[in-house]
């Protein structure tokens, strides 16, 4: 433009120097001015293209971004900011309307090659991940969740949803390996089991037996020389690749592998008996071998592998050393077993855990295991056969104790009794009324030794099939639940309906009778009379005080500052004896009077007790006097 100015400054300045007129002035710029129109109505024309292709290529961007799930303005923005136009945000609200450059027509040329390309790019990949999608779910049977391809390819290609449609690919290529895993894994298990348990596959048409023949028709390809020889873990370490054999007809559906995992787990736990079986009993014949020196030709194979004639084999093999080792450990058992007996009677231990321990030993393989295993339970029998003795001698002396209580109750109704002589009267006064209190003591003494015994054993002592515990405590809950004079014989006019069963005939059946069902209530207040008093641990006596009972009430008398053994049949007067000082007030019988128990038939009408010992009732006796 500058040198057109000039150009015409020029021309004016030579034209008015020669004084030129206006028409001629006009005459030589008409051609000029033609021109200059002609060039006019072209760039007009030129801004209209201009105009057009940038509203086309606006329309374009526009359509992309709504298929891409951008917004138009975003895409615009980074256009212009690549471009390194100088727009402010807030003409760019009305970009549209501004006027059409060249360099927005390049820019938004651009951006609508990149976006396009970016279509093609995602078409592409959507197209191709849509079809993978579908094999895989109809390959492993997952339901497919995504719309049809051509909806995916006009409508949406955002990036959310690119990114779930190759996630899920992703997914589902990992479904797929980890099945294929599986599947290797589980056929590799079920061939190695097959071959060593000669296992046969079915011919039924059900799924399972369909599977196995498939199975069956893989391996042949797989053929395996192991046995029990050599280490699983060589077999294990091992890879076979059986789902892409070509004769593979096996899926990865679901359905398929659980079947498959079923059969492994059923295989495997009988692999895993017969393997123990099989290596108990190998150990056992090669340990009686080389115990008795058998010679290496006159051994029979061992089987080394696990199928039905195998263990067949092994077990005749195992029953013919068996008559061997019994003969020759009958004779070394036995040497212990005269030793053991007197410990076992010191430790209370039962028949049947003696004769456990005896079988324990025939099932070892050497005479050094079974000389290992009496030492080392007969240490345990020393450490503890000090304490079993005193309290077998403490069970012996309360039993004592209870028959000779039963023999009393037994003769007390005899009349012929009275006519005895007085001391021997007084003798059996104090004694009726020492017995019970003795009794009550050994009890405690015995539950508490029991407790003591058994948590310094480690186990229960048991009488026959029962804790002694347990009998002991059923047998005091009978004798207060009976209210005869001790509390061990049936009466008749007492009526006791919540235990209604026989009783023993002697000490010897306590314990022997197996009780089906115990009320609740009398275990409960038999412990109670039982653990009501703390016995002084210094003290060898008896207790310093005992509680009242819940056992029969006996003659209200005086009391006697020392208990009377049970074993004794004359004991001096109270008067001749020195009274401890730990043992006042120890045998008062007003201490064992039931509260529970109506006493109206203990005492008469003037208020004096009666007699408790039972007798017919037409033979009243005289009351004895107290001491």
């Amino acid at each position: 433009m500058d040198i057109l100015y000039s150009h015409l400054s020029t021309l004016f300045a030579l034209w008015t120097s020669v004084e030129l007129d206006t028409c001629s002035m006009n005459n030589k710029l008409h051609s000029v001015i033609q021109e200059l129109e002609k060039l006019v109505r072209t760039e007009k024309r030129e801004k209209m293209l201009l105009a057009a292709n940038i509203e086309d290529a606006m329309t374009h961007i526009d359509s992309a971004s709504q298929l891409l799930g951008v917004s138009l303005e975003n895409m615009l923005y980074s256009s212009i900011n690549h471009d390194r136009i100088n727009i402010s945000p807030e003409i760019l609200s009305i970009y549209n309307d501004l006027n059409p450059t060249f360099p927005k027509q390049k820019a938004l040329t651009e951006l609508d090659s990149r976006l396009t390309h970016e279509i093609s790019t995602r078409q592409d990949y959507v197209n191709e991940w849509l079809i993978s999608i579908q094999d895989l779910c109809t390959l492993l049977e997952i339901p497919y969740r995504f719309k049809s391809i051509e909806e995916y390819l006009e409508n949406d290609l955002s990036w959310a949803t690119v990114q779930s449609i190759s996630c899920e690919l992703r997914d589902l290529k990992e479904i797929k390996t980890c099945r294929i895993q599986q599947l290797n894994a589980s056929a590799k298990a079920i061939h190695y089991y097959w071959h060593m348990l000669n296992h046969q596959p079915a011919q039924n048409d059900d799924e399972n037996d369909t599977i196995e023949l498939c199975l069956s028709t893989l391996y042949q390809n797989f053929p395996l020389d192991i046995d029990l020889s050599m280490m699983q873990e060589q077999y294990e370490s091992s890879s076979f690749d059986y789902y892409h054999h070509p004769s593979n007809q096996l899926q990865l559906t679901t359905s398929t592998l659980n079947v498959l995992l079923q059969t492994q787990h059923t295989l495997q736990t009988l692999y895993e008996d017969r393997i123990q079986v099989y290596n108990h009993s190998t150990i056992r014949i090669k340990a009686v071998w080389e115990e008795f020196n058998i010679p290496i030709l006159e051994r029979p194979a061992l089987p080394l592998r696990l199928s039905d004639q195998d263990m067949v084999q092994l077990q005749e093999i195992m029953n013919s050393i068996d008559p061997l080792v019994k003969s020759v450990f009958d004779k070394y058992i036995q040497q212990f077993k005269d030793q053991l007996i007197p410990l076992w009677d010191a430790c209370l231990l039962s028949e049947i855990e003696r004769t456990e321990f005896i079988t324990s030993l025939y099932e070892k393989n050497t005479k050094l295991e079974i000389k290992s295993q009496v030492d080392h339970h007969m240490t345990y029998l020393t450490s503890i056969h000090i304490e079993g003795q005193a309290l077998k001698a403490l069970m012996k002396e309360r039993k004592d104790l209870i028959q000779k209580m039963i023999d009393f109750e037994k003769t007390a109704s005899d009349p012929k009794r009275l006519f005895q002589a007085s001391f021997q009267l007084l003798e059996e006064e104090k004694w009726r009324n020492n017995c019970l209190p003795r009794l009550l003591y050994l009890d405690r003494q015995l539950i508490k030794a029991l407790n003591e015994f058994e948590k310094l054993a480690g186990k229960p002592v048991m009488i026959g099939k029962r804790r002694y515990l347990d009998t002991l405590l059923d047998e005091i809950a009978d004798r207060e639940a009976n209210q005869t004079f001790f509390g061990f014989l049936n009466s008749d006019p007492v009526q006791t309906p919540k235990r209604v069963k026989s009783r023993p005939a002697s000490v010897g059946s306590l314990g022997s009778v197996m009780q089906p069902k115990k009320p609740h209530q009398l275990k409960t207040r038999a412990v109670s009379a039982i653990m009501t008093s703390v016995v002084n641990s210094s003290s060898q006596g008896l207790p310093k005080k005992i509680k009242p009972s819940q056992s029969m009430p006996l003659k209200k008398k005086p009391v006697v500052k020392s208990p009377v053994p049970a074993g004794d049949q004359q004991q001096p007067k109270k008067d001749d004896q020195p009274t401890p000082s730990h043992q006042g007030e120890i045998y008062s019988s007003s201490a064992y009077i039931n509260s529970n128990i109506t006493l109206t038939k203990a005492f008469r009408q003037k208020g004096q007790m009666a007699s408790l010992i039972p007798i017919p009732a037409s033979r009243a006796l005289t009351s004895t006097k107290s001491v």
